[in-house]
């Protein structure tokens, strides 16, 4: 019985969920607010793009750049002989089975959007490095230290992590990428957005300004630091 090779599940995987990706992380950008973030500051930005998704599943290429593979993924033409999974010091067999365990949990990252989400500040483990981590019972994401609007790294369920520090994600805005308005909540209650108003962006559509400020507590300029 014929048994399809890691790799051609791989480049199936990313064809099947590249759109879906597309539209949820790389086509909008995020403030995620939690009290696992600094009381001066509790929120991050949150954002992907193309180049994320080939690493996100554990695709390198010589002959290509990540994007190529990308496009490749929504063209449906992406193959098993366009990429590899050996990287650095990693050799193919060992990032194979990385490759097995990003492509298994891959489907759920859109959980990570969803209510029940979690997120733990400072998230280090062996060489992955994160400014934080969210994470849900199926899926976990790491942020990077350099940039924190961009995903690094696809980790297992977080029964493989050791959470101690994490607290739940209380509010999740969004917007195009592109625009200045966050139009969008993803999940929240408007008595999570008054408890962040005052650091929430100036930039709000009239619907979620409505929510967030009933009253005139706050204006337009209120924030205590200027979110982008």
């Amino acid at each position: 019985m014929y048994s399809p090779s890691v790799k051609s599940r791989v480049a199936q995987t990313a064809i099947e969920y590249v759109t879906p990706f597309k539209e949820l992380f790389i086509d909008r950008e995020f403030l995620i607010y939690s009290e696992a973030f600094d009381s001066d500051q509790p929120y991050e930005h949150m954002t992907a793009d193309p180049f994320n998704f080939a690493h996100l599943l554990g695709m390198h290429s010589r002959r290509y750049s990540n994007r190529a593979l990308y496009d490749m993924a929504v063209a449906g033409t992406l193959s098993e002989d366009d990429f590899h999974f050996a990287h650095g010091s990693l050799r193919e067999g060992e990032a194979k089975s990385f490759a097995k365990r990003k492509m298994r949990v891959f489907p759920y990252f859109e959980t990570l959007l969803q209510p029940g989400v979690k997120v733990q500040k400072d998230f280090q483990k062996g060489s992955i490095n994160g400014r934080f981590l969210l994470f849900t019972d199926h899926v976990a994401m790491c942020f990077s230290s350099d940039d924190a609007r961009h995903p690094n790294s696809l980790l297992e369920p977080r029964g493989t992590l050791n959470l101690d520090r994490a607290r739940p994600v209380e509010l999740i805005i969004s917007r195009p990428k592109g625009s200045e308005t966050y139009d969008r909540i993803e999940f929240g209650e408007p008595s999570v957005l008054r408890k962040y108003a005052e650091y929430l962006p100036a930039a709000l559509s009239n619907e979620l300004r409505t929510q967030a400020m009933p009253t005139s507590r706050c204006t337009n300029n209120h924030s205590k630091k200027s979110i982008a």
